[in-house]
């Protein structure tokens, strides 16, 4: 008989957040303004800082932590998430926090991956022998440069999402050290986020004017 794999996707802790919009920075205008229909692609690219196969856990493996329900609870993506993947609940974290059994998170996401491959389920990320290696590094910088999604900035060990990038001042990416090259390099990827044109505009005000006091 065939296991059935069930994936628990953490976006949960994201949409929680993002429909709470009430919650950013009064800087700067909701940058969804009032639109509740958005997908959750379009959220993710957003809020996560890793990419998809490090930002939801298998249900299977989260059931090896019966206090998982409220970890995950206590550790949603929010504008107060430190910029690492240990600062919100995920697979890195997850294992980390939880120090959990590397050759049974090993076995269980192999035979996840051949699951996956004799379901024909493309839509599934597969994990590699090289993901594998850097989630039991253990190592914070490591997993945060390796898993970065697309749109974070990495930089000095921290990966910023661009939720974070939105939120946070001018002063807030100098207190980081943050180069202005890096965030300037991700404007193109920011593009593809459906802010609204207020919410756009802000933005593109903001990256512009740390631009001009980085280069002054």
């Amino acid at each position: 008989m065939k296991k059935t794999i069930t994936i628990l996707l953490l976006c949960a802790a994201i949409i929680i957040t993002a429909c709470d919009n009430k919650n950013v920075s009064a800087a700067m205008p909701l940058p969804f303004g009032d639109d509740t229909s958005m997908g959750g692609d379009e959220l993710t690219m957003y809020y996560e800082p890793g990419n998809a196969k490090i930002e939801s856990i298998p249900l299977d493996l989260a059931r090896l932590e019966p206090t998982i329900d409220e970890w995950i609870y206590n550790n949603q993506l929010s504008e107060n998430s430190s910029p690492s993947l240990m600062g919100h609940a995920n697979l890195f974290s997850f294992i980390k926090t939880f120090n959990l059994d590397e050759n049974t998170i090993r076995e269980y996401l192999k035979w996840q991956n051949e699951w996956f491959i004799e379901m024909n389920q493309p839509e599934y990320t597969l994990f590699t022998e090289e993901d594998l290696n850097i989630i039991f590094t253990l190592d914070d910088a490591k997993a945060n440069e390796y898993f970065a999604s697309d749109y974070s900035v990495v930089y000095g060990g921290k990966v910023y999402s661009p939720e974070w990038i939105y939120n946070h001042s001018i002063e807030d990416y100098q207190a980081e050290n943050i180069p202005v090259e890096l965030i300037q390099a991700k404007r193109e990827m920011y593009d593809k986020i459906p802010f609204t044109d207020e919410a756009r505009k802000a933005l593109d005000e903001k990256l512009t004017s740390y631009s001009e006091k980085t280069n002054e």
